[in-house]
């Protein structure tokens, strides 16, 4: 009985073993070569233009095959630009029928226009530590703009565009759907359908300033997503918490998905690894349990 036992351990310890090999040498497609790329202008509102550049920018859309009209879904990216995982994403939701359109809110401003290259590349550090330079409101502005070029498209539903964002992405995404935002850009069709914020940074709120000084600020509108692991160490559960009983009292329609022992990037195909951004250290790490699952639930909220 011993003896089977070691055998089952010894097993699961070699496709351990075997799996953070894979993780090692894993590579994504270049899901880039099957995206069209795009620009379109950032928009400049009428009220407070100072604050925006209104630049043209560029972005990478992914639309399956037919006429349409499909649904649709922006995609902003995080601090460090666009990364190989979050175009699997696009190429994933391509596959089930959505077109989307990531916004690159770098290559053109001259900071950064690598898609290929991991964490610690030097362009990608330098890109992190720079994350003040294009702000989450301007990056609002870059999201705006491709929804109304997306509005422009005859393959594309008007009324059912969503948005999706990874960490600063996401937190550009939560102040995209504030009421003050939607007043100040006036989006065709009243906006976005709904949101997806993948591990925001919203603590870091009160550096915003102005509207959205505490997490408190919040007003979620239209429906919106959130996933984030527990153990991410550049956000706070108690965030997380803060949210989702706001949502609770306001009756905002917000759902709040945390993963157990799940840190930042819990959805790329890399070995566990630090970085530091800003003199903060944090890990970053695969969770295979996470990812499947925040795809279910990511098919699942926008089929709503």
């Amino acid at each position: 009985m011993h003896i089977k036992n070691f055998i089952i351990l010894l097993a699961l310890f070699f496709s351990q073993l075997l799996f953070a090999e894979d993780l090692n040498d894993y590579k994504y497609e270049n899901y880039k070569a099957s995206a069209v790329e795009v620009s379109f202008n950032s928009i400049l509102p009428k009220m407070r233009a100072e604050m925006y550049d209104g630049k043209e920018i560029s972005g990478l859309m992914y639309k399956p095959d037919g006429s349409g009209p499909f649904e649709a879904v922006v995609m902003l990216h995080g601090a460090g630009g666009i990364f190989p995982y979050q175009l699997d994403w696009a190429r994933q939701l391509r596959d089930e029928g959505y077109v989307v359109l990531f916004v690159d809110s770098y290559c053109k401003r001259k900071f950064l226009c690598e898609h290929d290259s991991p964490d610690n590349d030097p362009k990608r550090r330098e890109a992190v530590n720079r994350w003040k330079d294009i702000t989450p409101p301007q990056r609002g502005a870059d999201a705006f703009g491709a929804f109304e070029y997306l509005v422009q498209q005859n393959f594309v539903k008007k009324d059912k565009i969503s948005l999706m964002g990874f960490s600063w992405g996401a937190t550009a995404g939560l102040m995209s759907i504030d009421p003050r935002m939607k007043k100040l850009f006036s989006p065709t069709k009243g906006g976005f359908h709904s949101l997806i914020a993948v591990y925001p940074n919203s603590k870091y709120w009160t550096e915003m300033g102005r509207m959205w000084r505490r997490i408190a600020d919040v007003n979620i509108t239209i429906p919106t997503l959130m996933l984030a692991g527990e153990k991410d160490e550049l956000e706070s559960i108690d965030v997380y918490k803060e949210l989702q009983q706001l949502a609770e009292k306001n009756t905002y329609p917000l759902t709040v998905v945390l993963y157990p022992d799940s840190y930042r990037k819990f959805d790329e195909k890399r070995e566990k690894h630090s970085v530091t951004v800003n003199n903060i250290t944090l890990t970053k790490a695969y969770n295979k349990k996470a990812h499947e699952d925040s795809i279910k639930q990511v098919f699942s909220f926008l089929s709503n």
